[in-house]
This record gives C-alpha cells, structure tokens and sequence, in this order.
C-alpha cells in the first residue's frame, strides 16, 4: 500500500503541484498587498488538483515518448495502470472544480478555460512547434491572473504574470531540449529540432542572459521594491546563466538544468513575495 502511495506521488509530481500552491499566495499577496487565508487556500487547492490533472493526463498521453526519455515514470514501469491513472486524472479534476466553484463563479471560470488550454496542450498544442511552449507559458501565468481575480485587483497580477510567461516559457524550451530524442521517436516538433544544437543554444544563452534585466525592469518602475530586486537576481536569474554554461554541453547536464530551472522558481516566488 506505501509503495502505491508513493508511485502515486510520483505520477501526480507532487512537488510541482506544492509549487502551484505558492504560486497562488504570491500571486495574491503581489495583486493585493493582503492575503484573505480561506480565500486563498480554497484557490491554491484548486490549482493544485488541477496541476495533478495536467502531469497525469501528460504521462498517460506522453506514455510512448516517456519509455525512451523518462523511464523512471510509473506508468512507463508498469507501478500504475493506465486505467488507474485516468481514474486519479478525473478526480483531481473535479476537485479542482470543487475548490474552484467553492471560490467564486469567476474563479471556476477561469479554472475551467485553463483545464481546457491544459488538455489541449498535452492531446494536441504539445505537438506543434512553439505553440506548446506558449500554452504552458500561458497557463502559469493565468494563475497570477486568476489570483488577481480573487482579489479584485487584477492589474496588479499582470507583473508577475508577464515574469511567469517569460521563466516558463525559457524553461519549456529547455526541456524540449533535453527531451529531443523521445520526441522525433514521437514525432513531435520542437523548436530544438527546428533550430538545431547551435540556433538553441545560443536562444538558451540570449533568453537566459536576457532575464536579468528583465527582471530589473519592475524595480525601475517602482512596482516592486529593493528586497525583490536583490532576491531575484542573485538567487534565481544568476545562477540560471552559470547552470547553463555549466550545464549546456549534453543530454545528461542539460536535464539536470531543466531540474535547476523548476527550483530556482522558489526564490524567485520569494522575490516576488517579499518585494511588494
């Protein structure tokens, strides 16, 4: 039953979906400047059921390409069934609709057109170029959006929103390119099999060098104060430029930044958090 219990954390990536719950409180705090506590946490629980339906609606579409990139996966090792999984897919839906409608009928709106972007995504956008990489990106940073809702102060949610699309979609691309072997077996385009080695990794290096002064731009503008500012740089978007040139020269470093670039997201979240 442990063992179940924990393959079953494993297909739902836990981490990723305890993220998604940060996500939401600073999402709140930086649209708001307060965080109403039951409000938020019903809308984190609801983008956090909704972020386990996405990764495990991914593995069972993804099932093929995942035997020859990420076998590891339970469903590629035979611990979960496919109908297991579809089982758990649907009821964290509807949890996440649950928590949803619990939060506003604006809210279950808004989780209801990023359920449909996400199954889009992972049956169809998933295999187009850059088109995939756009809805992740745009789906991340809907959960800003979504957070400035709850709180009626949505123009204040488009900041961190904007530095949301820009990290999620920078790190989309890097996992396609550590994934680039499984996805031509899958026959799925990416934007490193279009460019090539050379074309993505100078985009990696100009869109990863480039996210400094991006970064610096809401300290400039007065949005968000000093606090963020050293946060952000320091601890997220420098060492995101010397893990890539450390990291670039093979399959096997570049996963281990694609890995770097999900965690470096929590200080960057606190930058965010801190610096209003």
């Amino acid at each position: 039953m442990k063992d179940k219990l924990t393959e079953f954390v494993k297909l739902a990536r836990f981490e990723n979906a305890v993220i998604a719950i940060i996500v939401v409180f600073v999402g709140v705090k930086a649209a708001g400047g307060y965080v109403p506590f039951i409000k938020t946490l019903l809308l984190s629980l609801s983008v956090f059921f909704l972020n386990i339906f996405a990764n495990v609606q991914n593995d069972i579409v993804d099932i093929d390409t995942d035997r020859l990139n990420k076998k590891e996966r339970p469903l590629v090792k035979g611990t979960i069934t496919e109908d297991e999984a579809s089982y758990f897919a649907i009821f964290s839906l509807i949890m996440s609709f649950m928590f949803a409608l619990f939060s506003g009928f604006k809210i279950f709106l808004m989780i209801l057109f990023m359920s449909i972007l996400i199954y889009l995504y992972n049956t169809y956008m998933k295999r187009v170029v850059l088109l995939g990489n756009l809805a992740v990106a745009l789906i991340t940073s809907l959960v800003f959006i979504t957070s400035g809702i709850l709180v009626s102060a949505v123009k204040y949610s488009l900041i961190p929103a904007l530095i949301a699309f820009y990290y999620n979609f920078m790190r989309e691309i890097v996992k396609d390119w550590a994934d680039i072997t499984g996805d031509k077996s899958s026959g799925i385009t990416t934007v490193p099999m279009v460019l090539g080695h050379k074309l993505t990794t100078f985009l990696i290096f100009l869109l990863s060098l480039l996210f400094i002064p991006f970064l610096m731009i809401p300290y400039v503008a007065g949005v968000f104060g000093k606090l963020y500012l050293y946060i952000s740089v320091a601890f997220c978007a420098a060492p995101l430029f010397a893990a890539y040139i450390m990291l670039k020269k093979n399959r096997e470093g570049l996963i281990l930044f694609a890995k770097i670039t999900k965690y470096l997201m929590i200080p960057l979240l606190l930058a965010i958090y801190l610096g209003v």
